[in-house]
């Protein structure tokens, strides 16, 4: 009988390599073509998502496992736990073939820069001058930002007024406090409060809905609440487009009205069409007392493929 040759399993970025031009990871010089920037980002955004997803699943099997009594002194995983670890080494070694963490951290840096058209933080900025939210803020008497998943630490230098907290789960600068915002505790006094939190291309990398809409609820947390005698706080927040103009559980509407449940009015939106980068700006605002019941339903009727499967549960 002749021997079967197990076909090895394709990555799980060939899609987007044989759509792309490929990239020689490690050796992209500094001032590589957006084009390829693009490219690596996209990569390691499925990698990272996927990664995460598996890390979940991994977790959830021990807990399963251990409280049927699967692994009591069996002094071994069971074979879906072991696949599961298999597929997270295939994903760790694919993102090692890119050039790691660090190299993808770069990357992303390097499409922030100014020759690349800057960061979102000029959105953001533009837009609380238009709302004229900057007035009687000074160096001495700070606008307070607390911005997650900051890439570099001085995204609004040029602006005096406005004091930064940066955080990232992976920092690369001594000035980013790394950190895991959903471990981050709400402050306990007025004074540790922020005017805005800014959630940049972040909620898209949670793995799960349900992690997405416990994010946005965390954020409440770290803004002054509405008051007729303080002035107005908000969420930024930044997202892929396709993650709410093209996913069968999302849309524009539905997005406004998930957000008002959890205290949360639109002042601000740029999303041209249903590529590239959307940026919102949220005002602080009474809940409606909606929270919860926000489930995930098929929005689009007739969808013949396509779209993609993001959503947000509350």
């Amino acid at each position: 009988m002749p021997k079967i040759v197990k076909k090895r399993k394709a990555p799980i970025t060939a899609a987007i390599t044989a759509s792309s031009t490929a990239l020689p990871a490690r050796n992209t010089p500094a001032g590589s073509s957006a084009h390829a920037t693009r490219t690596l980002i996209r990569k390691f955004h499925v990698l990272l998502k996927r990664q995460a997803q598996l890390n979940l699943k991994v977790a959830s099997s021990q807990t399963a496992s251990s409280s049927t009594g699967v692994l009591k002194g069996k002094g071994r995983e069971s074979d879906g736990i072991g696949a599961l670890r298999s597929e997270l080494k295939e994903i760790e070694q694919e993102m090692e073939d890119l050039g790691g963490l660090e190299w993808y951290q770069r990357a992303s840096a390097l499409g922030q820069s100014k020759e690349r058209g800057g960061d979102s933080s000029h959105v953001l900025v533009g837009w609380l001058k238009e709302l004229k939210a900057n007035e009687g803020y000074s160096k001495s008497k700070p606008f307070r930002v607390l911005e997650i998943g900051a890439l570099e630490p001085d995204n609004f230098g040029p602006h005096p007024w406005i004091h930064n907290t940066p955080l990232d789960l992976h920092s690369r600068h001594p000035a980013i406090e790394q950190q895991d915002f959903m471990d981050r505790p709400a402050p306990t006094n007025p004074d540790g409060l922020f005017d805005v939190v800014s959630c940049s291309l972040v909620l898209n990398f949670v793995p799960e809905p349900k992690g997405r809409g416990n994010m946005l609820l965390h954020t409440r947390s770290f803004l002054h609440p509405p008051s007729p005698s303080s002035p107005a706080s908000y969420l930024f927040l930044v997202l892929p487009a396709p993650c709410v103009f093209n996913s069968r559980y999302m849309t524009s509407s539905h997005l406004i009205g998930l957000m008002k449940s959890i205290g949360y009015d639109l002042v601000r939106e740029r999303a041209k069409n249903e590529k590239g980068v959307g940026y919102w700006l949220w005002k602080t605002g009474a809940a409606d007392g909606g929270v919860g019941g926000w489930e995930k339903k098929t929005l689009l009727a007739g969808d013949k493929g396509g779209r993609n499967n993001f959503s947000v549960l509350l």
